[in-house]
């Protein structure tokens, strides 16, 4: 019998559109002449948008206005780097205001109290589940539209969640298959 798991987030990610134009180079060059910024980083050459870095998570601005903010822990996290992004713009004269973040997805990790057979749950589940221990030593597993990478050790990382009681809901029916294996 499994034990309840401590499901942890790992990766939230959002996008929102500030409705105008902002001139990235712009931004860039006198937030590293003034303050020398090391939590920016700008190369269109390499990637059209503005990277801001901050302690949870960090923002990708694009000059239309579009902006995606990743690596947040929690959906406060993501409000937080949102609201300083709108203080900071608008210090900066840009006519923006918040508008609502859309969660675009959740990733979670979460331990069991046992070892899984990888070799059994590809068996058991095969049209759902991929295993070539040759080539990577997890099975990677699509079950109700999420991806789960599911490790013999009993580790198991999964993406594509949109809200916290998914994440509830879908790991404990991945909990009842697993159980049976």
């Amino acid at each position: 019998m499994l034990v309840e798991m401590d499901i942890k987030t790992t990766n939230i990610c959002f996008k929102s559109n500030f409705n105008c134009k902002i001139n990235l180079k712009q931004i860039f060059v006198l937030e590293n002449d003034i303050f020398q910024n090391q939590k920016l980083k700008y190369e269109p050459g390499k990637f059209p948008g503005l990277i801001f870095y901050f302690n949870n998570g960090r923002c990708l601005l694009f000059s239309s206005g579009y902006y995606s903010i990743c690596g947040c822990k929690s959906v406060d996290n993501g409000l937080e780097i949102q609201s300083h992004l709108t203080n900071f713009l608008k210090s900066y004269g840009y006519n923006v205001s918040s508008q609502t973040l859309k969660l675009t997805n959740m990733c979670a990790s979460f331990k069991l109290n046992k070892q899984i057979n990888l070799n059994k749950l590809y068996y058991s589940v095969l049209n759902d589940v991929s295993y070539e221990p040759e080539l990577f030593p997890g099975a990677k597993m699509m079950f109700h539209n999420i991806k789960f990478t599911i490790h013999h050790t009993g580790s198991i990382f999964a993406t594509g969640f949109k809200s916290l009681s998914e994440i509830k809901n879908k790991c404990t029916a991945l909990f009842e298959i697993l159980n049976k294996i």
